[in-house]
């Protein structure tokens, strides 16, 4: 009997936080929550999480300029496989960027325990 492997909806290099890390993390200095939702999903919703920054994989380079490569950065998107943000995390390290998660469950996740958000 042939078993077939599990398939990893994220990035195999990059490095899950759940999102009850993160809301304890939130106090810190030196953490930055990145919102890299798909547009189509990031314009259903008025809210965002609570302090997160907004840039999209085309401007990501662009938006490193001005992150210090030592800060946390914690990275979403919008649903629980999670595939955009992992891949945006992986980028962020292939730039050097050191200490790179991406939020376990997503937006989704995050909002239906109504953890801290705001609006847009």
């Amino acid at each position: 009997m042939l078993v077939a492997a599990p398939v990893l909806a994220y990035h195999p290099d990059t490095e899950t936080i759940d999102k009850e890390k993160v809301l304890d993390m939130m106090a810190s200095p030196g953490l930055v929550i990145l919102d890299v939702r798909m547009i189509m999903d990031y314009s259903k919703s008025n809210y965002k999480i609570k302090g997160a920054q907004r840039t999209s994989m085309k401007n990501l380079a662009n938006w490193i300029a001005s992150v210090p490569k030592d800060c946390a950065i914690v990275v979403y998107c919008n649903s629980s496989n999670d595939e955009h943000s992992s891949t945006i995390a992986n980028k962020l390290q292939n730039l050097g960027m050191e200490k790179v998660y991406f939020l376990k469950g997503g937006w989704e996740g995050w909002n239906d325990v109504g953890y801290p958000v705001e609006k847009k």
